[in-house]
């Protein structure tokens, strides 16, 4: 059972730089990581994260929560 990664890129469509301050997951089994720095108006960024599925069987499903200093309109 190998470390499985993921990655998520995205794209800033807002006005403002976007700040990642956190990303907390639902189980210890994924560790994430992403751009410390923020991410401007129409650039992308990609968070990384690493699965290890170890002694995990079956289908599987985590959350991962993402905060920012700022409220962000949806």
């Amino acid at each position: 059972d190998a470390p499985v990664l993921l990655f998520y890129r995205f794209r800033n469509l807002g006005r403002e730089a976007v700040l990642i301050a956190d990303i907390t997951t639902s189980c210890d089994c994924a560790q994430p990581e992403w751009p410390r720095d923020p991410v401007l108006p129409g650039d992308t960024g990609t968070v990384m994260v690493r699965f290890d599925p170890k002694g995990r069987k079956g289908p599987l499903a985590k959350n991962l929560t993402l905060y920012t200093p700022d409220k962000l309109p949806i």
